[in-house]
């Protein structure tokens, strides 16, 4: 189980003190900014289009939230808080039809999409660390994980189409596990396509202060020299896809004496509860590896590692090992045991919502840059619900049900916690 993430939980638990009277009133100038924001977008669809791109863009984002998975439900949505949506954006030509939205989503670039919405909240979320949390609160007292992982969207492939079959949209993301945000994205056309996508995603990110975690897949020369060339540390996980490495880490770590001297070395054990068992959890990370054949492949490689699992299933006693490389110290073991914990972040706290709470799964759309930008803005939407779940004390697919179904008192109570300059005059009056 991986750590769960505090950053986005503590800033919603601190807005909870603050009380908002007028929603509306610092609600709408929210809307307004990210609608000027979309605008910075280039839009590819020339003049073949008289509806405004920020009117199709904003209109989807909002009915992702309000529990809107497919086009038509998200039309539909938009023709009933027609309205409603006519205090932030120009109706003229009243809401997009169906066929016009999808095909907008299509045309949009999703990496100008992602960087978009990538800048506004993590923007928002440093504004709200500054105004709610005390100085000793927002000091970095760690380095932050990164964990990669690709996932696919299954709705949108084909067996039988007049062009043939046509593959699923595979997203490799970057999500930073202690803030909670997805960083990056690659689209890809295959799961085994990660390989090459690492590096080519790790080129977009700043990895000063951070620590990268990832499956055994992208444990690569050029993953792991890609993250050193961006500042970053890593935690490598090794598998079998590097037979001789593995085998080099498992022979080390089974013999008794060198095992008994890098416990002496650095080592961990904690016990804990989790779904409804007794866990122990042991880790070890040694620098002594002189002997590692190869060694000199893996940029600033400094240690080996393992972490063991020990849990009973069905009356059963099991064991689970995994081995590591890393460029921490041994003395680094605090960071090392947050690293490997947090390697599953990804798959919690992303993949899992975009499936269960948002229902990616089930959404049919072919066109992949449109699936790919529908992708972007519910990763936005999962961090505004993340953002203010204490507010409800209720799962995110609840509070999106919720929304959908008393909108108009909702939305804008939502909307206005991320109001930060508003925020600031009413917590100075409280």
């Amino acid at each position: 189980m991986a750590r769960k993430s505090k950053l986005l939980e503590k800033l919603g638990e601190e807005m909870k003190e603050i009380s908002i009277s007028n929603p509306e009133k610092i609600g709408i100038p929210v809307l307004k900014e990210f609608t000027i924001i979309t605008k910075e977008l280039t839009d590819y669809r020339g003049t073949i289009s008289y509806q405004p791109l920020e009117n199709i863009i904003m209109i989807v984002f909002i009915a992702l939230l309000a529990n809107c998975n497919e086009w038509n439900e998200i039309y539909q949505f938009g023709v009933i808080h027609k309205e409603w949506f006519s205090k932030f954006l120009n109706l003229e030509y009243g809401i997009p039809s169906v066929s016009t939205i999808r095909k907008t989503m299509s045309v949009i670039d999703p990496e100008e999409l992602e960087e978009l919405c990538v800048k506004f909240i993590i923007k928002k979320v440093e504004d709200l660390q500054r105004l709610l949390m005390s100085v000793e609160e927002n000091k970095v007292q760690e380095r932050e994980v990164i964990s990669y992982d690709g996932k696919t969207c299954n709705g949108s492939s084909r067996n039988n189409t007049v062009k043939g079959k046509v593959k699923p949209v595979n997203a490799m993301s970057a999500f930073n596990v202690d803030k909670d945000i997805c960083l990056k994205t690659k689209f890809i056309e295959e799961k085994t396509n990660e390989i090459t996508a690492g590096p080519e995603l790790i080129k977009y990110l700043d990895l000063t202060n951070t620590i990268s975690v990832f499956d055994a897949l992208n444990t690569q020369e050029k993953t792991i020299k890609a993250i050193a060339c961006k500042h970053g540390n890593y935690v490598a996980a090794v598998k079998g896809n590097q037979k001789l490495l593995y085998e080099d880490i498992k022979s080390y770590f089974d013999d008794k004496v060198l095992y008994k001297k890098a416990m002496n070395e650095s080592f961990c054990e904690e016990t804990e509860k989790a779904h409804s068992q007794v866990e122990k959890r042991t880790y070890i990370i040694t620098s002594d590896i002189d002997w590692l054949n190869n060694k000199d492949k893996w940029a600033n490689i400094k240690s080996v590692g393992i972490a063991i699992r020990e849990y009973t299933s069905n009356g059963n006693n099991v064991k689970d090992i995994r081995y590591y490389i890393t460029d921490l110290l041994s003395s680094e073991l605090k960071e090392f045991k947050k690293a490997v914990r947090d390697e599953w972040g990804i798959e919690n706290n992303l993949h899992w919502h975009l499936d269960y709470t948002f229902k990616e799964d089930n959404n049919l759309t072919m066109i992949k840059n449109a699936q790919a930008n529908l992708n972007i803005l519910r990763k936005l939407c999962l961090n505004l619900l993340k953002l203010i779940k204490p507010l409800y004390n209720k799962s995110l697919k609840l509070i999106r049900f919720i929304i959908g179904q008393n909108f108009d008192n909702e939305i804008l109570k939502i909307l206005s916690y991320i109001n930060i300059d508003e925020l600031k005059k009413i917590a100075n009056s409280q």
